[in-house]
Parts: C-alpha cells; structure tokens; sequence
C-alpha cells in the first residue's frame, strides 16, 4: 500500500499529512533529524495522541526522526515511548527538548 505524504513548508516549520489522513501539525528541524509536533486542545491527555507521532516517524524513517512532542492544556507531564508530552504553560518550553 502506498502513502503519499504532503508536505507543507514554511522556512524551518513544516506540517505534513498523508493519504489516510494522518497528520503531524508541526515539524521542526533538529540538526539534520525532524522533530515532530503534534498540538491537542483536549484537557485530558489520551494515550492515542502518540499514534500520530508514531505513525510520521514509521513513514518518514526512524532515523531520520527524533522522538516528538505532544503538546495539550491538561496537567500531566511524562513520556510514553519517547514521545514527550506536556502543557507548554505549565512544563518545560518546547526548545529546551529540540536545541
């Protein structure tokens, strides 16, 4: 089966979704590695918010990613399966994990 991803730039951020629909909202640059972002309104954090980040790093490559962010309004900060997960306005700012 074939994916076809869309990307969509802007000097050193990018999004990107792909034929099924996936999508990452934000896509920096680490160096020569993506640093994927994926931003959530929801109040509560939900497990499935790190398929999105999963699912770009298996069609991108894992090499050539780093592990991602979830950034959401709800309190809880931690990692699952690398991916960070955080409210920007309570935790640890977003260049601290991709200087």
């Amino acid at each position: 089966m074939r994916t076809i991803v869309r990307i969509n730039c802007c000097r050193q951020r990018v999004s990107c979704r792909d034929s099924h629909g996936n999508e990452v909202d934000l896509i920096l640059k680490k160096g020569r590695k993506l640093f994927p972002v994926e931003i959530k309104s929801a109040l509560t954090f939900n497990e499935s918010f790190v398929q999105w980040i999963e699912r770009f790093k298996a069609t991108v490559g894992h090499d050539l990613c780093e592990t991602g962010a979830i950034l959401y309004n709800g309190d809880l900060q931690t990692s699952i399966r690398g991916v960070e997960i955080f409210n920007p306005f309570l935790h640890t700012p977003i260049e601290s994990l991709i200087v």
